[in-house]
This record gives structure tokens, sequence and C-alpha cells, in this order.
């Protein structure tokens, strides 16, 4: 279902964007629509002159008004001198004509930009829980294609509207020579429009599922990138072959379907365009003894108008295509649940003693409660270990003490600063968090391990952070720097060494409160102990979280939450 408030309030947007810049693209479209019609007028004293005994004329209003104008000038009138005024009215209105395109192209680019942003802002600063219903794919085909077929409706509307500004123009520039046969010409036209607008409940379904199945074939290429190693162990290449292709093949005959669709209306509207010229031709000559050079004039003017007609259908068509795009606009249409001047108001204080957990009630659905009035306490600057089962509840606690998620009942306490969704961003801030799956994105190691923080740090102070962790010394062996591209870093380092680098990242935060979720479960015992040794003398100041299921590890903490 279309929201029309949605798009109502967008389209304010649109129109406030670079008001200035759209004010300029009408105004030249006016004087355009004025240009085109004024070198039209100037065809009647040029065809007048070709007339077989031509004489001055006496009763034709324009051919009297351009005679009347070249005498006060002193100008002879004559042909050549019309067709150089005609040839340089033609030249501005090229002229013209490619200033405007450029601005227009440049208006729809740049407001495409301007909502990108807001919708990818608009995700980064959303809740937690609202991330977890929006796929990748659909995100993804958000920013890329959705917004541009967006900013199209948008842009179609904006044509349609002047074109029929160019439309009424060359309608009283008809009327001038011929109300009877304009008449006729409007009466047809709407007729046509009326008959082929039943194609447009076609086009919308053509644009749902072109963007359907679009979204599938970005999903096939995602799925293989996730699963890229099982693909290749499994030798299942086959059938992520074949899973693309089908999606393809889906996309393509859409695209197919949708212009062989978009071809039928254009047919038979230039078949009625033509058959009604001729009709206008034979009245013209039959029944109103038009003089010849307002036949040509004429049927010039129409020549144009029923082209317009059709322009403005394919417009209105083409909205129709785009519009399920602002369908799924509209769905990623929530509010953030903090934006960065809200986090500028918040309060600064950071936790020194300890976060208490009071009573708190959460679960993922009513069948499924994960606490139910849990309470527990976590000292600052020491480690607490939390264990449990598979399932217990130890990724969703953590998620709940950094504010990912709150509680439906209860209350997460930093010191005697409740946790709430004004609060969180701040708190964040002295919060480093290392997930049990390392995550790098292709780039250099430098890039890699600061790429949140966001305070300065020299090259010095990450060296000493690496050989902390025990990673400096690998990165050397594999004659690498800080400043080495690397791609794929989960096919260049061990699961071993991309753990200790994904440590490395989280320390260079300098927290005051370190998350680990399994962060050891890709080290050997070497380096397990030394990371654990570095994480003891760590927590004379920091106060540290470690989510664990090895037993070994109770050594190294200063309490246990068993869930």
């Amino acid at each position: 279902m279309i929201n029309t408030r949605f798009i109502y309030q967008n389209f304010k947007k649109f129109l406030r964007f670079h008001r200035p810049k759209l004010i300029l693209i009408y105004v030249l479209t006016v004087f355009l629509a004025f240009s085109q019609g004024f070198g039209f007028l100037m065809l009647i004293p040029l065809l007048g002159l070709l007339e077989i005994n031509h004489q001055a004329p006496q009763n034709d209003l324009i051919q009297t008004w351009f005679y009347s104008l070249a005498e006060r000038i002193n100008i002879s009138v004559s042909f050549e001198t019309i067709l150089i005024f005609y040839v340089l009215i033609l030249s501005i209105l090229f002229l013209l004509q490619n200033r405007k395109a450029i601005i227009q192209s440049a208006y729809q680019h740049q407001y495409s930009g301007y909502v990108r942003k807001e919708l990818y802002r608009k995700v980064l600063f959303s809740d937690w829980a609202i991330l977890n219903r929006i796929s990748k794919a659909q995100h993804i085909q958000s920013l890329t294609s959705e917004i541009p077929k967006a900013t199209h409706f948008y842009f179609y509307l904006l044509n349609a509207s002047t074109k029929v500004i160019i439309f009424s123009i060359h309608i009283i520039l008809a009327f001038l020579v011929s109300y009877e046969l304009t008449l006729i010409v409007l009466i047809s036209g709407f007729l046509q429009f009326f008959l082929l607008s039943k194609f447009f409940k076609k086009s919308y379904y053509l644009g749902k599922k072109g963007r359907t199945t679009f979204r599938r074939v970005l999903k096939n290429i995602d799925d293989f990138w996730i699963t890229i190693k099982p693909a290749k162990i499994h030798n299942t290449e086959d059938y992520y072959f074949e899973q693309f292709a089908k999606a393809d093949d889906n996309f393509v005959n859409n695209q197919v379907e949708q212009y062989a669709h978009n071809q039928k209306p254009q047919l038979l509207f230039r078949l009625l365009a033509l058959f009604n010229m001729v009709v206008i031709i034979v009245v013209a000559q039959h029944f109103f003894h038009t003089p010849l050079a307002l036949m040509i004039l004429l049927v010039l003017i129409f020549s144009r108008i029923f082209p317009l007609f059709m322009n403005i259908y394919n417009d209105v068509n083409q909205m129709v295509l785009n519009a399920e795009s602002l369908v799924n606009l509209n769905k990623m249409n929530f509010a953030p649940h903090s934006t960065p001047a809200e986090r500028k108001e918040c309060c600064d204080e950071v936790p020194e003693n300890e976060i208490k957990i009071e009573n708190i009630c959460f679960g993922y659905s009513e069948q499924r409660a994960i606490f139910n009035e849990f309470s527990a306490r976590i000292k600052a600057k020491s480690i607490t270990g939390i264990t449990g089962e598979s399932g217990s509840g130890k990724t969703t606690l953590i998620d709940l003490i950094s504010g990912l998620l709150f509680p439906e009942k209860g209350k997460i306490i930093y010191d005697h600063l409740e946790m709430n969704r004004q609060n969180v961003s701040v708190l964040r801030k002295k919060i480093a968090y290392l997930p049990q799956d390392s995550l790098f994105i292709d780039g250099t190691i430098k890039e890699n391990l600061l790429w949140d923080t966001t305070h300065m740090i020299s090259e010095n102070e990450i060296i000493e952070v690496l050989k902390q962790v025990n990673a400096y010394h690998f990165i050397n062996e594999k004659k690498l720097d800080l400043n080495s591209e690397i791609i794929n870093f989960k096919y260049s380092f061990s699961g071993g060494e991309l753990q200790r680098l994904a440590l490395a990242r989280v320390l260079l935060r300098k927290p005051s409160l370190l998350i680990l979720d399994e962060a050891s479960s890709a080290l050997d015992q070497e380096n397990e102990e030394k990371i654990m040794e570095l994480l003891k003398s760590m927590s004379a100041s920091v106060t540290i979280i470690f989510v664990t299921h090895k037993q070994s590890l109770f050594q190294y903490f200063d309490n246990v939450i068993k869930l």
C-alpha cells in the first residue's frame, strides 16, 4: 500500500532541497516552451512568403504583427531575414535546453545523495532490535537502486508538471491559429489518455515484481560470499550458480516484460495520433478551407502536442513503476533512537564503582523468557566471567549491559546512573566489544585497527598494543606493515591471529568497560594464557566482562555469573 502522506512529505523535501535551482528549472521550462511556440509562429510569415502570388498580409494577425515589428526596427522582410531570425531562435533554444538538462540532472543526483545519506544515518542510529529485522540485501538495494528510483518518481512528477505547462502553451498557440481544430485535438487526446490508463495497474505490478526479483539476485550474491568456504569444500558451486541463474533469469524476464508492456500503449498512441492527424487535415481542408501556410503550421503544432500527450502518459507510467520503491523506503522510515545532537546533551558520567543489574525481565517473545527477575552485580576494575549452557542468555545479557537491548522490566545501573535510551550513547563511548567472530574490512591493517576509534593514536601506540597481544611478530613475519593493503583478512591470517588483531583494535579504544564474547576461542593455549595475563593486568584500571564456557579460564576471574 502506498503511503500518500509519506509521498507528500518527501515531495515537500524534494521541493525545498534547493529551491532556487528548482525555480530556475521551472523558469527555463516555461521560457523554452514560449521559445518553441514563438519559433512555430515565425513559420507563419516564412511559409506565407512561399505562397504563390504572395502579397503583404491583410488579415493575418501574426503576419501583420511581424511586418509591423520589422518596419519599426527598420529591417526589410525577406525569406532570408525570416530564416536567419528563425535559426537564431532555435540556436538559443538548443543552448538553453542543454543548460536546463545539466541543472536538472545535478538536482536529481544531489537530491538522491541527500536521501541516501539521510536513510543511511537512520539505519546507523536505529535500535538494535530494528536492525535485526532488516535484511542486508534490502538495505543495499534501498541505498543503491531504490533511492534513485524514488527520486525518479518525484522527477517524473516534476517532468509531467513541466510538460503540462509546455502542453498548455502549445494549446494556446494552436487556439490562436484555429480553435475548432484545437478542440478536436484536445478531445481526442484526452480520450486516448483515458483509454490507455488501464495499463497503469499492470505497470505497478511489474514494478513491484522487478524490485522483488532484483533483491533475490542481490541475496544470492551475498549468500555466496558469506558461505564461500563451505561452498568450495562441499564442491557445490553448481548449486550456487543455479540459484543465482534462476534469480537472474526472473529479473531479466521481468525487465523484458516491463519494456514490452511499456511499448504497447506507445504503439497504440502513435497509431491513434496518426489517425487523428489525418482526420484533422481532412477536416481542415474540406470543412474550414484552411490556407496552406496555416495548415502546415497546424500540422507542426499538433505534431508536437500529440507526443506531449504521450510523454505525459509515460511520465505518469514511470511514476507508477517506481511507486513500489517509495513503499519500500517507507518501510525503512523508522525514527532513530538518538541523534548526534541528542548525544551531546546527555550526561558524561563514567561508571567507576559497579554495574548493578536489578530484577530485569527480558524475552524475544512471550513464549520465550530469557530473564525473569534476574539480578547481578559487576564490580568495577575487575574481571567478571559470564558462563552458562548454550541458549542460557550469555550474549543477550551483554547486549543488555551494552544497551543494544533494553529490559522489559528492571534496571541496569552504572554506579548511580540508570541506563536509558537518552544516555546510552554516552556510556557506549567508554565501552569496547570483542565478538567471537573477528570482523575485518578490505583495507590496510592500520585502517582496520582504528576504523571506529575517534581519538588520535600514533603508530608507536599501535605497535605497542600489537606487541602486548602478541600480534606484532606475525605481521613482520609476513613482511607486512601497518599500511599494507589486505583483501579478505580471513584468508590472509589464521583464526588466532585475527582474534589477536581484533583484541588490539578494542584495546586501542582505551575503554573503561571491555566486553569479550568467547574472545579466546580461536587461540592456542600459549597465546590464550598470554592474553588472559594481559587482561588480568589491565583489570586494575578497566572493568572487564568475559563470556566463556571454558572452566580453565575461571582462575583469571574475580567473579563469575552463572546463567
